[in-house]
């Protein structure tokens, strides 16, 4: 999983996942162990997040017209500028729907400095990508509030997201392997994989985290919930 490269391929299923937050973790990631279940605890944040930058209008498209619409070109853009503007325009049209209490932020996790020509289709990509991670935060904040009929709705969701035309535009092996180790454990209650893949990397990233906490999920495990490295269960 890494950010996706100036000029590189957005085919590859690495576009963006592990670089939501802008860098990807260099240690063992915390991830919860098994199947817990203690109270769940409101991160500070949760209070704290700003009401600002999100998109406020939005216009989904049909599914079909959506991937015709922005199914990536040979073309480049010339700065992240650019790419976040690409992102605004297929994020107040993406057809799949966020979860409840979730708004598009106005900006990607890149940053200004970043300079150089990026593929054309990295900013789509980057739409579909904060998707599919803000669909798994919903599904691993209801598992630990106890909810595990909406967690398996969310996993439901993503697993049909993951399965369908829109990321086939950036992934390769569309209903492969996320599905197999990061979907299913988690229905079985082993979340350390979708933790690490999608959640963790998606609260790291300032704006993303704020959109969560406006949502309420935010919550997390006590310390004791934790397994002290990924795969451990």
């Amino acid at each position: 999983m890494h950010a996706p490269k100036r000029m590189a391929a957005v085919a590859a299923a690495a576009v963006v996942l592990a670089g939501l937050a802008g860098c990807a973790p260099t240690g063992p990631a915390t991830a919860p162990a098994g199947d817990p279940t203690p109270a769940p605890v409101a991160t500070a944040a949760a209070s704290a997040a700003p009401a600002s930058g999100v998109l406020t209008a939005t216009s989904p498209l049909p599914v079909d017209a959506y991937v015709a619409q922005f199914s990536a070109s040979d073309g480049s853009l010339p700065d992240v500028d650019a790419v976040n503007e690409e992102y605004r325009a297929a994020a107040a049209a993406f057809p799949l729907a966020l979860p409840d209490g979730y708004a598009w932020p106005t900006e990607t996790w890149l940053r200004e400095g970043q300079s150089g020509a990026w593929q054309q289709g990295n900013g789509v990509a980057q739409a579909y990508f904060f998707w599919q991670a803000a669909t798994a935060n919903a599904a691993f904040a209801d598992h630990i509030r106890g909810n595990d009929q909406a967690a398996a709705e969310h996993l439901d969701a993503l697993e049909a997201g993951r399965s369908g035309p829109v990321a086939a535009m950036f992934v390769q092996d569309p209903g492969g392997s996320y599905v197999s180790q990061a979907i299913a454990p988690a229905r079985e209650g082993g979340w350390t994989p979708l933790y690490a893949q999608d959640v963790q990397p998606f609260r790291e990233a300032p704006a993303y985290a704020a959109v969560a906490a406006r949502a309420g999920d935010l919550v997390d495990l006590g310390t004791e919930g934790f397994a002290t490295e990924v795969g451990e269960q």
